[in-house]
């Protein structure tokens, strides 16, 4: 940036001093000539010559004016005149327009006096400035409420993250209104400020959206909704098919249990999601005559509560399938570790602490000999004994695993992102249901094991939609097709 100018430069000072110390010498010479002969009396005997010359001086001053014109487009030799010419800008005039659309982003940096560098320091102005160099997506939700919620947009910001890291997406702005009506509203107006191609909404009331596809609408912004609470307003609404998801369980255990008892581990009795999946579950179950209801065990999707209600269950009974989800297979898994026994069929959730429980079990065994006493003292410690390992028998312990159907906000996300990037809807207006297409059994379980070894055992492998089913939502992209759906101003 330009310096100002240093009006108390001590130079500019002395420059002024000299000045007004010569002020007085000429003062007294103008005044000696004055004395010595008047400049009146000078021109009345030479008035001819004095008009002449002013003649030749008016003259000369055109002259000059002329070649000081001329000197700039003339080339000054015969080098600069092999030059190309300097490209000329034309400013608009006071009764002009403002518009500078054909002007380059240098020429206006320079006629501004500002530079790129200077959005570096302005988080506001760089957003502003990377908002028109890609994609934005918008995210707008009512509020976060319960584990479910939680999971399903932590698969969408992973999806985002995604996108943003391989350049699909520029930009993506996450709002939670925290219940809060007139906060959502605002949020609404933010992604409009900030020229979102599209606007996914989830978990919020039917009023506030409502209000969101009115106002997105008017915008020209096309919303694409998951768990919508209304009919309308949205582009498309993706929802979960729970109903597919208990399907795949209960027609794996009525495949590969000949007869016994089956129990289920669930979440809460209240809970519609779980109460569609059960009646799924018993549907499908129900094609092996031979199969008994062991009963429903709920421990509020927490793995060390389910590990305790099924250690509780086992002193009384010993089911032969097992089926439990959302993070609780593997305290489900323990309680049957720690009496040393396991069930012929289970089916799980597709967390890493599982899987890799059940690989080893399939491949070596898993240790499972008793802690030590740390209560006796050191001089009657008894010798460590051998590891007890504990392995799954020819035959036992059939396995089947899917994720959760919490990938639906991440396949919100990608519909917006394919329509923003210029693809359509094949049916506006239409209701998704997202089904888990990844299942985990013992035909792939060493492939899933390489991708969870090295994760936390919280991890959950995430089900995302496939570019298949996309394909079948939406319309093959055009070649030429805009970047964006929705025109950039």
């Amino acid at each position: 940036m330009r310096q100002p100018i240093n009006m108390t430069n001590p130079k500019r000072h002395d420059l002024g001093a000299r000045m007004a110390a010569r002020k007085p010498v000429i003062r007294r010479l103008s005044v000696r000539r004055r004395k010595r002969a008047g400049i009146g009396a000078f021109l009345r005997r030479h008035i001819k010559a004095a008009a002449a010359g002013a003649v030749v001086l008016t003259a000369g001053i055109i002259c000059l004016v002329i070649f000081l014109v001329n000197g700039r487009t003339a080339p000054a030799s015969e080098q600069e005149a092999s030059l190309p010419p300097e490209p000329s800008l034309t400013l608009p005039s006071a009764e002009e327009t403002d518009d500078y659309s054909q002007v380059d982003a240098a020429t206006l940096a320079g006629l501004s006096g500002t530079d790129d560098t200077l959005f570096s320091d302005d988080e506001d102005l760089t957003e502003a400035l990377l908002e028109q160099e890609g994609i934005c997506i918008g995210v707008t939700v009512g509020s976060i409420t319960s584990s479910d919620q939680e999971l399903i947009l932590n698969r969408l910001e992973q999806v985002s993250g995604a996108a943003e890291a391989d350049g699909t997406v520029n930009k993506t702005y996450f709002y939670n209104a925290g219940g809060n009506h007139n906060q959502q509203i605002q949020d609404i107006r933010s992604l409009i400020k900030n020229k979102a191609d599209v606007i996914v909404v989830g978990f919020t009331d039917a009023s506030s959206f409502r209000t969101v596809c009115m106002m997105a609408r008017d915008a020209g912004i096309p919303v694409v909704a998951f768990d919508a609470p209304e009919e309308d307003g949205y582009a498309i609404n993706v929802v979960a098919d729970q109903k597919a998801w208990g399907g795949v369980y209960g027609s794996f255990v009525a495949e590969n249990l000949a007869e016994g008892t089956v129990t289920q581990v669930l979440g809460k009795q209240d809970s519609p999601l779980d109460a569609e999946r059960a009646a799924a579950v018993a549907e499908a179950l129900a094609a092996n005559t031979a199969l008994a209801d062991g009963g429903v065990l709920y421990a509020g999707w927490d793995k060390q509560k389910a590990n305790e209600a099924m250690a509780e269950y086992l002193k009384h009974g010993m089911p032969d399938a097992v089926i439990t989800e959302e993070g609780m297979a593997e305290g489900v898994l323990d309680a049957f570790l720690e009496k040393g026994v396991l069930p012929k069929v289970m089916c799980g959730d597709a967390t890493a602490g599982f899987i890799k429980k059940w690989y080893a079990l399939k491949n070596g065994g898993i240790d499972i000999s008793p802690k030590p006493d740390n209560k006796k003292a050191k001089n009657d410690a008894e010798p460590t004994p051998s590891p007890v390992m504990f392995a799954a028998q020819p035959g036992e312990f059939i396995v089947c695993a899917q994720p959760a159907p919490s990938g639906i906000g991440a396949a919100a996300f990608r519909i917006a992102a394919e329509m923003a990037e210029g693809r359509t809807l094949k049916a506006q207006g239409q209701t998704f249901a997202y089904t888990v297409s990844t299942v985990i059994t013992e035909a792939n379980l060493a492939e899933y094991y390489e991708k969870v070894k090295d994760k936390d055992d919280g991890f959950i492998v995430s089900d995302v939609i496939s570019d298949e089913t996309l394909d079948a939502l939406l319309d093959a992209p055009q070649d030429g097709a805009a970047p964006s759906a929705k025109v950039r101003e």
